[in-house]
């Protein structure tokens, strides 16, 4: 599980080809597994895709339906949440570095 961290924030892989493309979001789909450990060490997940980002707070996401889909591995699909982003610009790292 590939994730880096900078205080408080968690920051999931970028998304490089969401679902489906909007004029104003995108439509994603992100494993749970982020938002659970987000969750246990009380950081806030900054969810990115190509063409802007998402502040999400574990618990906002937790009321959210769970998607299960089946990848490499039949006998254990894996959860997603599916979100969609706004197209924005996306903030600099160093931005998040100002937060503690």
């Amino acid at each position: 599980m590939e994730y880096t961290t900078i205080g408080k924030f968690l920051f999931p892989p970028e998304i490089r080809k969401p679902m489906s493309v909007e004029p104003t979001y995108d439509y994603v789909r992100i494993r749970k597994r982020y938002f659970d450990l987000a969750k246990k060490k009380k950081y806030v997940v900054v969810v990115r895709s190509a063409n802007g980002e998402r502040i999400m707070n574990p618990e906002e996401v937790q009321r959210m339906e769970i998607k299960k889909e089946t990848f490499l591995f039949p006998d254990r699909p894996m959860e997603l949440y599916e979100l969609t982003i706004p197209k924005c610009d996306k903030k600099p790292r160093e931005y998040f570095e100002g937060f503690i």
